[in-house]
């Protein structure tokens, strides 16, 4: 059976995808590599950016690239052109799938993520439209990420994130 895809979920996949590339530094232990990637991706806002992923790999502590997230790997965080955090991890069948982490939106209760924190929110990139089945290693995953989030948030100043409501209406209008 051949999967339809609609261009609106192609094309936000797509400029998120180039979001990941275009800024993707990942915070970890060794900061040579943070300073390659750096030095590789002139056309990332760097010190902007770069320090918004190392506030959102300092919220995911103590996971790091590598490290087995709820059953899951994690392979990558990043920041999207949006302002949206993003997490990469594959499971251990093999997929790979997308964390989205948000700032929270208490004003709009029709936004369901999985899980949330006092600040963000994090959402499974399945592109669904809400209505597609959780994985549940996957949503185990995004738990584990929301836990360890939580842990660490009151001791780190709010990491200012766009809400999945902003992002929505700013796509739209993309």
């Amino acid at each position: 059976m051949q999967r339809k895809v609609n261009r609106r979920h192609f094309l936000m996949g797509v400029s998120a995808g180039v979001g990941i590339l275009s800024l993707g530094a990942f915070h970890s232990r060794n900061t040579s590599e943070q300073q390659t990637t750096a030095k590789s991706n002139p056309s990332a806002k760097l010190p902007e950016q770069t320090e918004k992923v190392n506030q959102l790999a300092a919220l995911l502590a103590p996971y790091q690239g590598g490290s087995l997230v709820g059953g899951s790997q994690l392979k990558n965080v990043s920041i999207d052109a949006f302002g949206m955090g993003v997490i990469m991890l594959q499971n251990l069948q093999g997929q790979v799938f997308r964390v989205d982490v948000c700032g929270r939106d208490p004003e709009n209760s029709t936004v369901q993520p999985i899980a949330q924190t006092k600040h963000c929110a994090l959402f499974l990139r399945n592109f669904g439209s809400g209505d597609t089945p959780t994985d549940e290693s996957m949503g185990l995953s995004v738990m584990a990420l929301a836990d360890a989030i939580q842990n660490n948030e009151s001791a780190k100043p709010a990491l200012p994130l766009i809400t999945k409501t902003e992002f929505w209406a700013r796509s739209m209008r993309s």
